[in-house]
């Protein structure tokens, strides 16, 4: 049984407010503290794997709107795919711009580097701005990570910038996206993916009768 803002008794209460609060299952670095403060929306996978309860406190829209229950918000599972060919085994599903292609042999797609700013996309992948989705993406090689990235949030912003992604190698991101489309693309310089993967986070929804998490009612 765990208390939030009073002793097991119900004495000493918290006076004042609370909101975010999150329970982990494994001691964090104070690095990893650091970022859930800094880029809570870019939790690393190795943090959100521990996660195991997170009451963000504001289901009204604010912290302070007056609620008498708050729920779990933490990963209880992940939606369905949301992209289609995302190995690469056809040369289909994909828009290719100029200098995109995909070679469905080897289950890569890549850019040459010989023209500019180009991107390889398919529509409406992220279809709720207010949802967190799990991407997981796999570079072979990049020419440099710094020219090439996804249009985020309506930005166009690299790798590092975006996803804090500084190497070729399979990496994973939590991240909500008001860009409806899946938008990567390279700014003249070589690339290559074999492999990415996007799905939604079920989390808890006050909105509606579903709940993937449990309900915790608070102390008046």
């Amino acid at each position: 049984h765990t208390t939030i803002g009073n002793y097991w008794n119900l004495a000493y209460r918290f006076n004042g407010k609370i909101t975010d609060v999150k329970v982990f299952n494994a001691e964090l670095t104070e690095a990893q503290v650091t970022e859930l403060y800094r880029k809570p929306e870019n939790t690393p996978s190795a943090v959100q794997d521990n996660l195991v309860a997170w009451y963000p406190m504001c289901e009204g829209g604010k912290p302070e709107s007056p609620q008498s229950i708050v729920y779990d918000h933490s990963e209880k599972g992940l939606g369905s795919e949301e992209i289609t060919n995302g190995s690469f085994d056809a040369d289909s599903d994909w828009s290719k711009g100029t200098g995109w292609s995909i070679n469905a042999t080897n289950g890569t797609a890549s850019a040459d580097g010989t023209s500019g700013f180009n991107y390889l996309s398919q529509s409406n992948i992220f279809d709720d701005a207010s949802a967190i989705y799990k991407m997981t993406i796999t570079i072979d090689s990049a020419e440099d990570l710094t020219n090439a990235g996804m249009v985020k949030n309506g930005t166009v912003q690299n790798f590092q910038n975006a996803f804090g992604i500084t190497s070729v190698g399979t990496h994973t991101v939590y991240f909500t996206n008001s860009t409806a489309n899946l938008l990567i693309y390279s700014n003249g310089v070589t690339i290559t993916i074999s492999n990415i993967s996007v799905k939604e986070v079920r989390m808890g929804n006050h909105a509606t009768t579903n709940f993937f998490g449990d309900e915790l009612a608070t102390a008046n």
